[in-house]
């Protein structure tokens, strides 16, 4: 028998909210840096097409695609993009394992 999946009438507004709220807090825990933080909402791909200079970041930190492919992506632009010494952050999740690289 085939599952089907019934959504509550609110889980679109849940989901939404919840992201809201992990945003609101990302930007205060980071607000004391904003003069020297760029953030970058969207696709890692609009990114790096869009920013495509080699060695200009102190650091990077990337919460993207969980997608082999997109991951090794990641990756590599990341540390393209960094300068000698700089810090990459990639957070990848498999199943119910994270991992910080």
């Amino acid at each position: 028998m085939a599952s089907q999946c019934h959504q509550h009438p609110h889980t679109d507004s849940l989901y939404k909210k919840t992201l809201s709220e992990v945003e609101n807090t990302f930007n205060q825990n980071l607000s004391a840096f904003k003069k020297r933080l760029i953030k970058f909402k969207g696709t890692s791909y609009s990114f790096f097409n869009t920013h495509n200079e080699k060695n200009v970041y102190d650091s990077i930190y990337v919460d993207g695609s969980h997608h082999p492919n997109d991951v090794l992506i990641d990756a590599i632009k990341s540390f393209e993009a960094l300068k000698a010494g700089g810090l990459s952050y990639l957070m990848i999740t498999f199943g119910n394992i994270t991992l910080m690289l």
